[in-house]
């Protein structure tokens, strides 16, 4: 249970609300998913190591959708970045699906974040009725704030993307949890 409010709340604190933006465009293909699965592990630490300041400003900063088109936007144009994707089979249209990936796995991760914490609370034996109902109440705020900017991000993303992204989901764990 704590493993999973301290998600929630690092979550929370971590990225802000999204800002309206038109209908999204389809992004992804199953075939991008698994170019994306196979490549980002063995990407990553190159990625990494080219530094580009993209940070939003304050560490403590949280970072929103905006601010993270703008850090895509700083990657794109570096010739660093250009010729590690180019390595690995990749053009400058990484950066939208790399977006939708990101925004879309971290709804459904958001989401599921959300619910493991209902689940985990009703299946407890350490609390009382009364208590877990108190407990819910308590946290209710927090969760609904939660459910609201996984909402946002699935705004952002296009449904046929969620669905891939939601039927992908175990190996985008893998990609994900690798880097952690």
């Amino acid at each position: 249970m704590k493993k999973t409010l301290v998600f929630l709340a690092a979550a929370l604190v971590a990225t802000s609300m999204a800002f309206a933006q038109a209908a999204p465009k389809k992004v992804l293909t199953d075939a991008d998913i698994k170019k994306f699965v196979k490549d980002m592990p063995v990407m990553s630490p190159e990625l990494d190591a080219v530094e580009i300041d993209y940070a939003p400003g304050d560490e403590g900063k949280t970072m929103s959708i905006g601010d993270m088109r703008t850090m895509f936007d700083k990657l794109k144009i570096d010739a660093r970045v250009k010729k590690i994707l180019a390595k690995y089979g990749w053009n400058e249209a990484f950066f939208e699906k790399f977006f939708v990936i990101t925004v879309g796995y971290s709804a459904i991760m958001i989401e599921q974040g959300v619910k493991d914490v209902y689940a985990e609370l009703d299946a407890s034996t350490d609390y009382s009725s009364a208590d877990k109902e108190t407990m819910k109440s308590q946290m209710g705020p927090m969760l609904k704030q939660m459910t609201d900017m996984a909402a946002e991000y699935r705004k952002a993303v296009h449904a046929d993307d969620m669905k891939l992204l939601e039927r992908n989901k175990a190996d985008l764990d893998r990609v994900f949890e690798s880097g952690k």
